[in-house]
């Protein structure tokens, strides 16, 4: 009976003349009316009319109604989806102080969504909130000192941003302070204090950190070496879509590190991975089809995963794809792509393909090198920069 009263009394403040309330306690009451329909308490949840009552509190200048306007223009969440109108109501709210809208248009500063991108405005807008505290902004400002986007690069900078956020318990802050301390970039290195940080996030759920805990497991740095730990963060990962880790688990399944080997596994997690462009993925799967290991053998489907991989700068699949044509398996014989894709490997500095070439140098005559040549120069004007594994 009280609900149903508070409910009725919200709803009359709301719809109440100014002249009857202070224009303070309306706006409250007209947002909170938006909240009600926006998440369906109370009543029937309703975006368009959740719209119209944000809309009123907003045209009164609410910062926090604004802002929400600003968002469900942005999602398109009872209105068509419209950026111009998202970043009208951002900048409204942003410019009374309020730190979720000054992120916000920082955000739209930065991807050039529904204003020119601009990277200089974008660090102005993420350092307002992040001067008043706010956890996101803070981590955005790092990044953009990391990149020397819209500021000089600046490592230490970036890692003070970082560790604000951080201490804050935002987990992506965390990651990537974590990252800092694991390459020594901004901080001296210090492995024990990159996994402290990863665990943090990792423990949040953040995939990025879930993926690197693992690694850190899985190569001792930082921790004593454990395979199962390894795959345990690894499946966390995964199992969120993280394809980095998809490509690792399906790695640990093939080696039999940490779980029982299991080539159909393996082959499970790298077609994840592998769908999602992921280029050392992509390549383990392009291996898999030409081994016959937990997939039926066939040069075909390996030559098509290989050229996947070694498009998007993987340089073991350009050495593999070198081979497919120099063989032709799963393709014609052609040497001149064979040489292009091993040269293309050797020059990405993978051993193997420069002991080859070396000897392609010295076996081809002059006339069907600088064509062989040429056609490398060729491919590689195509190719994608490599993938971080």
């Amino acid at each position: 009976m009280r609900l149903i009263f508070l409910i009725i009394f919200t709803v009359g403040i709301a719809f109440a003349g100014a002249a009857m309330l202070g224009p303070t306690v309306k706006i409250v009451a007209q947002s909170a009316v938006g909240i009600m329909y926006a998440n369906g308490f109370a009543v029937t949840e309703n975006h368009t009319e959740a719209m119209r009552w944000f809309r009123k509190a907003a045209e009164q200048g609410s910062a926090e109604a604004q802002h929400t306007l600003s968002v469900m223009y942005s999602n398109g969440m009872g209105v068509r989806k419209n950026d111009d109108a998202a970043v009208h109501w951002s900048r409204k709210a942003a410019e009374q102080g309020h730190v979720e809208a000054q992120t916000a248009i920082g955000s739209m500063y930065d991807i050039g969504k529904g204003v020119s991108e601009n990277d200089v405005e974008a660090v102005r807008w993420y350092r307002k909130a992040a001067e008043q505290g706010y956890a996101k902004a803070q981590n955005n400002l790092g990044a953009m000192y990391d990149h020397g986007e819209g500021v000089p690069e600046n490592d230490q900078e970036a890692v003070r941003w970082f560790r604000k956020a951080a201490e804050q318990n935002y987990a992506l802050a965390q990651y990537n302070l974590g990252a800092s301390y694991a390459k020594g970039v901004g901080v001296p290195k210090n492995h024990e204090e990159a996994v402290r940080w990863f665990r943090k996030a990792a423990e949040q759920d953040q995939a990025e950190a879930q993926n690197s805990l693992g690694l850190m497991y899985a190569h001792g740095k930082g921790v004593s070496k454990n395979y199962k730990e390894a795959v345990h963060w690894f499946g966390k990962a995964a199992n969120q879509g993280y394809a980095a880790a998809q490509n690792h688990l399906g790695v640990m399944y093939g080696e039999g590190n940490g779980v029982p080997e299991n080539d159909e596994e393996a082959v499970r997690w790298f077609r994840k991975a592998a769908e999602q462009d992921h280029a050392a993925a992509q390549s383990h799967l392009g291996l898999n089809y030409y081994k016959g290991e937990g997939v039926s053998k066939n040069d075909e489907e390996a030559v098509r995963w290989l050229r996947r991989a070694a498009e998007h700068g993987n340089a073991r699949a350009q050495n593999d794809l070198g081979m497919m044509y120099a063989k032709g398996f799963g393709v014609p014989q052609n040497p001149f792509d064979a040489y292009a894709w091993i040269n293309l490997a050797a020059e990405a500095g993978f051993e193997i393909s420069q002991e080859t070439i070396t000897i392609y140098n010295a076996k081809f005559p002059p006339a069907v090198l600088a064509k062989a040549q040429a056609r490398s120069a060729e491919l590689s004007a195509k190719i994608a920069p490599a993938q971080a594994d």
